[in-house]
């Protein structure tokens, strides 16, 4: 299994110095849910969301990248996509002393490629037996970690220009949104489209997960050779 990206050291000096999160250290024993909202909307307010650096090159030969890479693209500022932000986010909670995993997740926008995202669980926050969803990588806002422990449904949230929730449906957490929802809903592959109510499912992730990011591996090493216009649909 590969090593941690992060030392406690390096993680706590990169909340401080380059995301702007005071006192994270002493947090961590009093104040643990609202900082880790404060690292989580950080994440996505100084890392950019990007396509960027992999439109630069062909498509033959785009490829995964290594977790070297990943951290040198978060230290540096460059950010990156889901997997490049996502999983520098497991790592970093994970360094901070969070108990956190990575689960396998579909974004159904414009496709339908299975194990596309990749999202992160944070369990024990504020008490034992807690677990919310940390999302810091997909191109629309969501400053907080999403509390699970719901029956159903999630309250409805709002931030910035969307208006969005999260639902438990057939063994999955799924994210939808309404108000606010850029993706089309018209001339659609079958299957991507699925609505409730009025609102539209974005994503779908599962309910539990692993620490071993090398069980990710094989899925987004497709995802990067994905013949299909998804990475033009993502903001740059």
């Amino acid at each position: 299994m590969p090593q941690d990206m992060f030392t406690p050291d390096e993680a706590l000096s990169f909340v401080t110095e380059k995301l702007g999160v005071k006192s994270a250290q002493a947090r961590m024993t009093s104040d643990r849910k609202n900082l880790l909202d404060e690292v989580v909307t950080a994440v996505q307010t100084e890392l950019p969301f990007s396509n960027i650096n992999l439109l630069r090159v062909s498509t033959e030969s785009r490829c995964r990248p290594s977790l070297e890479e990943i951290k040198a693209d978060i230290i540096s500022g460059v950010g990156g996509l889901c997997y490049n932000l996502n999983v520098a986010t497991f790592f970093l909670l994970k360094a901070l002393g969070y108990d956190s995993v990575l689960v396998h997740g579909t974004c159904t926008s414009s496709v339908i490629f299975p194990n596309n995202h990749i999202n992160v669980l944070v369990s024990n926050v504020e008490k034992l037996g807690d677990k919310f969803l940390v999302e810091t990588a997909f191109g629309f806002p969501t400053f907080r970690a999403i509390n699970l422990n719901f029956e159903k449904e999630s309250p409805v949230f709002r931030d910035s220009f969307l208006e969005y929730k999260y639902m438990k449906h057939e063994g999955q957490i799924l994210r939808m949104h309404r108000q606010g929802d850029l993706a089309p809903r018209s001339n659609l592959p079958e299957g991507v489209l699925f609505v409730l109510d009025g609102w539209r499912r974005f994503y779908f992730c599962d309910t539990s997960g692993t620490t071993n990011i090398e069980e990710f591996y094989a899925d987004f090493d497709e995802v990067r050779l994905m013949q299909s216009n998804f990475f033009q649909l993502i903001l740059t």
